[in-house]
């Protein structure tokens, strides 16, 4: 439901439903912005993350956007790599405006 918000706001997507899918992809384009969900299957988005903040390419604005909003949750992303974090629940608002703001 996202991505087609998104899509419909004039971002240009491309979606992963685990976290190697998502690596693999981000070796194939160069993506200013990467939004995760911490709970994929296989490697989560904490290691997507760290993987990418340690890897040999430039890595592109990482947004945690999950259900998780705890402070442990807030503070094990910002240990990983997240440049923000968003919850799910967040008003397509909020979510635009986090895209903008990464994008300036």
């Amino acid at each position: 439901m996202l991505a087609a918000l998104l899509s419909m706001h004039g971002h240009q997507l491309r979606q992963a439903y685990h976290g190697a899918q998502g690596l693999a992809l981000l070796q194939e384009l160069a993506a200013d912005i990467v939004l995760l969900d911490l709970g994929m299957p296989g490697l989560s988005g904490y290691d997507v993350a760290a993987l990418l903040r340690n890897g040999p390419a430039k890595c592109p604005y990482l947004v945690a956007y999950t259900a998780w909003n705890d402070a442990d949750t807030i503070h094990r992303c910002r240990q990983a790599g997240f440049d923000s974090h968003l919850t799910k629940t967040a008003p397509l608002h909020k979510v635009l405006s986090s895209l903008e703001q990464a994008l300036a």
